[in-house]
């Protein structure tokens, strides 16, 4: 028996093992934890057997649990360690660092970050055509331009750099050049934050006091990042004023100014809006496109006719949207909607199904993945590599390491899929029946599965997008009951009752949510909204309206001093006092409102809150 054989006997005889792949199919983890129980067994070893795979089918993991196996679950490698990172943090200390080295990672950033200077991902201009954004290696190849902004943004400055604008302006391939081009000064390092997995502020504040004293400064980028907005108000909160990490954030325009933002994002970054693209951009692109030897023979020979100043004539015309989309339809005399929709009917059935399912949920938000077009199309696992094959330039398993086991599916573009989603699920009922089926079968203990659920309330192609209320309502009572312990859809259920004029359905669902998701800035905005409802109810007093107000004032005030940061506290108390001043005519009420405003916005710097202190003037 070689070293090496008799190592791993001994391994898996005496020890715990977890065992760690794709599927329960898989002939080789079928071998391994065989294996792996039978070298226990022989040995009469302590040690149990954990199977966890990305795959999971419950009729085999019953089978390999009545085999012996202790455990068989649901999961990937990063879950892995991210989990064990949580469970039972490092004792001992880390080996020492040559002098100039880099920090590594905790285990628990590293699974959900990409450590830009490891990457080592292929470029692909074909991608880049038709929708994706760029990735660092077509970057480092030359397969984008540059814009005018990045003349501008020379370096780092201040806590973050906010890049803002629609969907389609090249928000993610700008973030990333300036990624890199900054990144070319000495002893910074440069990451990028896996949006699949959870953010956590608490690590890298801690982790920023060790990249300082190792001498180095860091650039995180965080791409679409509203949805970890409390967290980063959480992490920039926490970093001092000389930070060594600087943050780059993108977001869509509209969910940036809707989120509730810590102060010192107003105060201690840059901030940038991009849309149309300047003659000098539409040039750059032009050339960098004709003069590319992949790029050249995928444009639209109609265009490659026109004279060179007919070029950029007709680049500024197709760019008067204030977006881009994607080169294919830069370059091309037919609309987006007519491409999208001639590419999907060159499809096969069955193939245009995934596509079109994929589409729909990536524009409703949610993280799509194989496992959950498998069980929406019901493909047979066999056939995922064809379906890929066939796909190939609509749907992109997300490129990532091999060993992450995360396998997303997206579109091309956020725009496209949106586009899509309305041709192919223009029907509410079948929009419905989609977001009914994804709620029913997730499984909230896997991460990407509970961002679905979470995000799927918020997206206007989700839950919002349907135009029936009582639908809308009947969904977030379903998404309630499978994450009890989440506020989001508790939020939107009780937002969607107060406004259907429900007072007793919204009381009830709010001395529910209290106890099980706790006290936070909505729910006490809530409180306020409900008093406010209840004050107007038909066959009440004027006195009796005005004990109901002087309730939601004391909610209010009650809500100012338990979340001072929150604009929207402050804009529902001035709700109160205008219901307060059209009852009573009495102006103190309007008079106290005004300097809690004006001092609230001196404060967090919101411009929400001077254009909701102009609306109290107007009275």
């Amino acid at each position: 028996m070689s070293s090496d054989l008799q190592l791993r006997t001994l391994e898996l005889a005496g020890n715990t093992v977890c065992i760690i792949g794709y599927s329960l199919r898989d002939p080789h983890i079928q071998v391994l934890v065989r294996e792996a129980l039978r070298l226990q067994r022989e040995a009469a070893a302590p040690g149990r057997i954990h199977v966890v795979v990305h795959e999971l089918d419950e009729d085999r993991a019953a089978v390999w649990r009545s085999r012996g196996a202790y455990s068989v679950v649901r999961g990937t490698l990063n879950d892995f360690v991210h989990a064990l990172g949580a469970a039972r943090p490092p004792e001992t200390p880390l080996p020492p660092r040559a002098a100039g080295t880099p920090p590594p990672l905790p285990p628990r950033l590293a699974a959900a970050t990409i450590d830009v200077a490891t990457v080592t991902d292929r470029a692909n201009s074909r991608r880049l055509f038709y929708g994706a954004a760029a990735t660092f290696a077509d970057i480092r190849e030359g397969n984008t331009f540059p814009r005018d902004l990045e003349r501008e943004l020379v370096g780092p400055a201040g806590v973050a750099t906010i890049l803002t604008g629609v969907a389609g302006t090249g928000k993610t391939t700008l973030a990333r050049r300036l990624l890199l081009g900054w990144a070319m000064a000495p002893g910074l390092l440069v990451y990028e934050h896996r949006t699949e997995y959870p953010f956590e502020p608490d690590l890298w504040i801690q982790h920023e006091g060790v990249i300082r004293d190792a001498g180095f400064r860091a650039l995180l980028l965080v791409d679409s990042c509203t949805p970890f907005q409390r967290e980063i108000n959480r992490l920039v909160r926490g970093l001092p004023d000389d930070s060594a990490i600087h943050l780059l954030l993108t977001a869509e325009t509209s969910a940036w100014r809707l989120r509730q933002k810590d102060a010192r994002l107003f105060r201690d970054v840059t901030t940038r809006e991009l849309s149309t693209l300047s003659p000098n951009e539409l040039r750059d692109l032009r050339d960098m496109v004709l003069g590319h030897p992949t790029l050249r023979p995928l444009v639209d020979s109609r265009f490659l006719d026109r004279t060179a100043s007919d070029q950029l004539s007709f680049l500024q015309s197709r760019c008067s949207a204030d977006m881009f989309v994607c080169l294919k339809v830069l370059f091309s005399s037919e609309s987006i909607d007519e491409i999208v929709l001639h590419e999907y009917a060159q499809l096969g059935v069955d193939h245009s199904e995934v596509y079109r399912y994929t589409a729909a949920l990536e524009a409703a938000g949610a993280l799509v993945h194989r496992q959950m077009v498998l069980r929406l199309c019901t493909v047979p696992t066999s056939e995922i590599a064809e379906e890929l094959r066939i796909l190939e330039g609509l749907v992109e398993e997300a490129e990532a390491p091999s060993e992450l086991g995360v396998y997303l599916w997206r579109t091309r573009h956020e725009v496209i899929a949106r586009l899509l989603s309305q041709y192919k699920f223009s029907d509410p009922a079948e929009l419905r029946s989609l977001l009914e089926r994804v709620v029913d079968s997730a499984n909230p203990s896997y991460h990407v599965e509970m961002r679905t659920l979470r995000e799927i309330c918020n997206s206007r192609r989700g839950v919002r997008g349907l135009p029936d209320r009582s639908e809308r309502i009947a969904l977030y009572r379903r998404i309630s009951a499978v994450i009890p312990n989440d506020n989001v859809a508790r939020h939107r259920l009780i937002g969607e009752l107060l406004d259907d004029g429900n007072v007793g359905d919204a009381e009830a669902e709010l001395n529910r949510a209290v106890p099980e998701v706790g006290l936070d800035p909505p729910l006490q905005r809530y409180r306020v909204r409900l008093a406010i409802a209840r004050s107007r109810m038909p066959g009440l007093l004027d006195e009796d309206r005005r004990a109901i107000l002087t309730v939601a004032l004391n909610e209010a005030e009650t809500g100012m001093k338990k979340f001072p940061d929150s604009k929207y506290m402050f804009s529902v108390a001035a709700d109160v006092a205008e219901e307060w001043y059209r009852l009573t005519h009495e102006a103190g009420i309007l008079e106290w409102a005004r300097h809690l405003l004006e001092e609230a916005q001196r404060r967090l710097l919101d411009p929400d809150l001077n254009e909701r202190l102009r609306r109290l003037w107007r009275l």
